[in-house]
């Protein structure tokens, strides 16, 4: 991993190397070697190869801008068929297409040449002296030029990103690669591997461009491809833009024929907003940023083609039903309320209800955005959870009436058991006044008063669960104390029984 400073001090150590192999005697007219037909579409370095040998030999891409000479670019389009359509003509291959395949290839290598004599490349720490070269050396200097340049770009880059306080971690894992394959790149071709060179100094590039797509988002998938340059975010820019007009138009077509279009022009509004949004990026030279930023605008922009004839009912059908989830949120904490001070655990049903105000205020934004339909269904979601909330608010006291009333019940019995016991004593004392044998009678007795004491003791349990709040577990300790106390009840009647 090559770290900021050390970078710097690199790259200023290849600056000369990529100078000398940008000198004249090199670019007098662009020499490449094709691998591959090419078509309207492509994109690699070949292509810039391509619309740089256009250029230099009389056959412009463009006179200004973008494909223009300095500003070729990696995408073969309709500028680059167009001179590959004249070039064609002037050489004598037919059918002139445009289309750069086996015929035009065969014909570039018989009319080009590529002799590239021994030169000696001085640098801050060594001096170099590179091959003569035939075929791959303008692709090779293409692909180096390019990578080293971009390299220095996307550091930079970086830099201004973290100063934005962008995320920049994946994109500086993806940098070191691409600086890791350069250097690897100017290895092999100080080796002479040619071919090796101008595939790691390709590889290097597409790391780099991958970089620059992952700053700010952490992705490495940017919106157009995984290549993100000034030139590709001009040509993803110029083609959003495109998109904007044509939705204007149609827009102004509709509201002509007596559609409704105000919440579409609304959106449209947004819309440019979040466009200029992106071009302020790209002007600070934030390519991906700017793509990204274009994206969004795009979409914004079908949104608000989408919306065209959207009536007032959308609106109104939102608001109807952001209105009830608040009446329901309302009457969620009024029962809440009424559950807490009866002394009703009420977390679960304040848990809900805090879900549905999360989604109400989701649906609020959705409505003061425009967005009526989306509004409707997360208001409605509110609803639901809302009512969610008062039904376990209103469970909640009904399980402590039903705690209150098993207590009740279990008193009973107890009451019922100690008046039968009371009883059983009594005569099994006038039995044994009377010379009569009552142990069995007192045995059944003494299980009926065990009996009985568990009961109390359940009871006792139950009462504190009631006060602890925990109603299911007094319920279940005051249903158990009530079958003790019924046991003992009958115990003590079998002891009477007994006698």
């Amino acid at each position: 991993m090559v770290n900021t400073s050390s970078l710097k001090i690199l790259l200023a150590g290849l600056a000369g190397f990529v100078a000398v192999l940008m000198m004249p005697s090199f670019t007098e007219a662009a020499s490449c070697t094709f691998d591959r037909d090419l078509e309207v579409g492509d994109i690699g370095a070949d292509v810039q190869c391509l619309q740089e040998f256009l250029n230099t030999s009389g056959f412009p891409v463009a006179t200004s801008g973008l494909g223009s000479t300095g500003l070729e670019t990696t995408k073969f389009a309709g500028g680059t068929k167009a001179a590959v359509i004249n070039w064609q003509r002037a050489q004598g291959v037919s059918p002139a297409t445009g289309y750069w395949g086996p015929v035009s290839r065969a014909t570039y290598a018989r009319v080009s040449t590529d002799l590239v004599a021994p030169t000696t490349v001085a640098t801050q720490t060594t001096t170099v002296t590179t091959p003569a070269n035939t075929g791959l050396s303008a692709l090779l200097r293409l692909a180096l030029k390019s990578a080293v340049t971009e390299v220095e770009n996307t550091t930079n880059m970086i830099n201004d990103a973290k100063s934005d306080k962008l995320k920049t971690s994946t994109a500086e894992t993806l940098q070191n690669d691409a600086q890791s394959n350069l250097f690897d790149a100017i290895f092999a071709f100080l080796d002479n591997q040619t071919s090796k060179a101008i595939t790691s100094a390709n590889t290097a590039l597409t790391k780099t461009k991958q970089a620059q797509a992952a700053i700010g988002s952490g992705s490495t998938t940017s919106v157009v491809d995984d290549e993100v340059t000034r030139i590709e975010a001009k040509r993803a820019l110029d083609d959003i833009e495109d998109t904007f007009e044509e939705v204007e138009d149609e827009i102004k077509e509709e509201e002509d024929k007596g559609e409704d279009v105000e919440t579409a022009e609304d959106l449209f509004k947004d819309a440019e907003d979040k466009l200029k949004e992106a071009e302020d990026a790209y002007d600070e030279e934030k390519y991906a940023l700017a793509v990204s930023l274009g994206k969004e605008a795009e979409d914004m922009a079908e949104d608000a083609e989408d919306a065209i004839g959207e009536t007032d009912g959308d609106k109104d059908d939102a608001k109807e039903a952001l209105d009830d989830a608040k009446d329901a949120i309302n009457e969620a904490e009024d029962e809440i309320k009424k559950a807490e001070d009866d002394g009703v655990d009420v977390e679960d049903a304040e848990d809900k209800l805090k879900e549905a105000d999360e989604r109400y205020d989701e649906a609020k934004d959705e409505y003061d955005d425009k967005n009526y339909e989306k509004a409707e269904d997360l208001a409605k979601d509110a609803e639901d959870l809302a009512k969610d909330a008062e039904k376990i608010a209103k469970d909640g006291e009904s399980l402590k009436d039903d705690a209150k009333k098993a207590i009740d019940d279990a008193e009973d019995a107890l009451d019922d058991a100690k008046k039968e016991i009371n009883e059983a004593e009594d005569k099994i004392k006038e039995a044994e006044d009377d010379g009569d044998n009552v142990d069995d009678a007192e045995d059944k007795l003494k299980e009926a008063d065990e009996k009985y004491d568990d009961a109390k003791d359940d009871l006792e349990d139950a009462e504190k669960e009631y006060e602890d709040e925990d109603y299911d577990k007094a319920i279940k300790k005051a249903e158990d104390a009530e079958e003790q106390a019924e046991e003992a009840e009958q115990l003590a009647k079998d002891a009477e029984d007994e006698l």
